[in-house]
């Protein structure tokens, strides 16, 4: 009976998860961010082609896209969804949906089987348990949902990094998951660039807590063993990871890529820490001891730990979240607040009966945050999605043992606070739905590029063969008519480009009207758009007449962007 009900709940859930992961796909978020129209346009290129828009080869390791040097898998993965479904949203962020999907299934088997590490026949049901509570966290999360719902290179790694910790946790039965393990490691950073990072630590923890695991159950320590495990379950792996990190490290673009990544600001490159360093020492007495306790890395970490500490808040995961309206809604928080006893409670059971795996949770979210804390934009809810499983697995290991509680009492007490509790989760878990869905579109178009794909359609359906002028709204607007205009990948690599980006092309200017006096071939019509308040100024100080004229609304109704096709008036 059991067994039968913890399926029953999991296709509930299985098939709730579907549905707020597919539902609207191509067209909520209200737009499409310029890091996902690059993907599309490199995804058609490659689907028609098989080069991206620069005429490069899709087996590249690194893709320069607009200058922003993209790893290859989740492009690869697009290449195949446009090929199949056609050029839009929804193919654009199928790969996405899909890793969403696996990623609740990972999470589960994860909690499962490391749970299982340490059973013991009084408690051989709680495994299912907290498995079952991890992937209703991760199902329900609105950290889950969201990036499911976008092109985001993050959250395909992520996947790969869950399923490369699956494969460790098979080992006890099937030792062949100590050598795919890597692969998938390395397939991971060839999606995410963070994840190189990350992984070796995770994977270092994991072989750490087995191998206690292993010697802790054993009566006799043999250093033969130990030592082989260490070379064949650990040096091993971490060479072969390596081995398969040597094509990113000789791709012709991987400097250019570090340097473009180093070049945000972050904690390493903060000059003012300098200056504080030397005002500290001066005021001290610059004497030996104050050179070294206000040294510039004791400042610079600090702001470290101060960026962790935003990445780690209770605030940042479960009420405000990512105030990027791109990673968040800015009125929830990466999971949902009634989860917060359950977070606690889950800690507190993991450090009392699962030492070795609490460890190695800790060591996960730690080492998923760093890349993170280094950036000065923080929190950041993008950059940490690597922490989305073992997060989940803390919470689903407290929604574990409290059902296990629940299971087992009497207490009439503890029973309604349970269904309590249950209807608090659901009325949260509805206003968030609500909220993205309906009132979300509309807060955060702006920062989706909304109205963009629409601008594109009506510039190509307006042009007939006229030159096309756009009042500066958007450096990278060219991606948009890459993506949705008739041009194909034979003739994007034909065009001119500066630095991977394209300035004309077909006789469109990403430049303003230069009046009648500068239009090409002294042609008497053009076709010209931009935001409404530039396009007004235009239409009044330009000797036009329009032949055509559209709008291009927000989801609020308001104008966003014109575009016109017009005539020169004749006097």
């Amino acid at each position: 009976m059991f067994i039968k009900t913890w399926w029953t709940s999991i296709s509930i859930l299985a098939v709730l998860a579907i549905g707020l992961r597919f539902y609207q796909l191509g067209s909520l978020p209200s737009g499409i961010y310029w890091d996902e129209v690059a993907i599309l346009v490199d995804a058609k290129s490659i689907a028609n082609t098989g080069f991206d828009m620069h005429g490069r080869p899709w087996y590249q390791v690194i893709y320069p896209s607009y200058g922003d040097y993209k790893l290859p898998i989740y492009l690869w993965l697009a290449g195949v969804s446009v090929s199949l479904f056609g050029t839009s949203g929804w193919a654009l962020r199928l790969p996405s949906a899909l890793a969403g999907l696996a990623t609740i299934a990972l999470a589960g088997y994860c909690a499962y089987e490391s749970l299982r590490v340490n059973s013991d026949s009084k408690n051989r049901w709680l495994p299912w348990l907290v498995a079952g509570g991890t992937i209703l966290v991760v199902s329900l999360s609105p950290w889950s949902l969201m990036f499911s719902r976008t092109a985001f290179e993050g959250h395909l790694g992520q996947a790969w990094l869950a399923l490369s910790v699956a494969l460790v946790l098979t080992t006890r039965k099937w030792s062949l998951g100590w050598y795919l393990s890597p692969l998938l490691g390395a397939l991971a950073t060839y999606t995410y660039f963070s994840v190189r990072f990350v992984w070796p630590v995770v994977f270092v923890a994991l072989w750490l807590w087995l191998e206690s695991v292993r010697v802790s159950k054993s009566s006799t320590f043999p250093l033969k063993l130990w030592l082989k495990s260490l070379g064949f379950k650990l040096f091993l792996p971490l060479i072969i990871f390596g081995v398969c990190l040597v094509p990113m490290a000789r791709s012709p673009l991987y400097g250019d890529s570090n340097r473009f990544r180093l070049g945000t600001d972050s904690v390493l490159k903060n000059e003012t820490q300098i200056l504080q360093s030397n005002v500290y020492r001066e005021l001290a007495g610059n004497t030996p001891i104050d050179r070294v306790f206000f040294h510039r890395w004791w400042l610079t970490g600090r702001e470290l730990l101060k960026n962790y500490s935003d990445n780690l808040s209770l605030n940042f995961l479960f009420v405000s979240g990512d105030p990027n309206l791109r990673h968040g809604t800015g009125q929830f928080g990466l999971f949902l607040w009634p989860l917060i006893p359950f977070f606690i409670w889950g800690w507190y059971q993991l450090f009392d009966k699962h030492r070795g795996l609490s460890l190695v949770l800790v060591v996960w979210w730690l080492a998923a945050a760093l890349p993170a804390s280094v950036p000065e934009n923080t929190p950041h809810a993008l950059r940490t999605l690597n922490a989305l499983v073992p997060l989940a697995m803390v919470i689903g290991t407290g929604l574990g043992y409290g059902v296990q509680t629940l299971l087992k009492t009497k207490n009439f007490f503890l029973k309604a606070s349970g269904l309590g509790w249950v209807l608090l989760f659901v009325g949260v878990l509805t206003a968030f739905t609500y909220h993205y869905f309906i009132i979300y579109p509309q807060t955060s178009a702006e920062a989706w590029q909304q109205g963009y794909p629409e601008v594109a359609q009506t510039i190509v359906k307006f042009r007939e063969g006229n030159p096309v002028y756009l009042e500066s709204f958007d450096d990278k607007f060219y991606l948009w008519l890459m993506a949705y205009g008739p041009y194909t990948g034979a003739e994007f690599k034909t065009w001119p480009s500066f630095k991977y980006q394209f300035v004309s092309f077909d006789g469109i200017f990403f430049s303003p009207f230069p009046g009648w006096d500068g239009v090409l071939n002294q042609s008497a019509r053009v076709v010209i758009a931009g935001k409404t308040e530039a396009m007004e100024k235009v239409m009044a100080a330009q000797q036009l007449v329009i032949q055509k004229y559209q709008e291009i609304k927000d989801p609020s109704g308001q104008t966003k962007f014109i575009v016109i096709m017009a005539d020169k008036k004749l006097w």
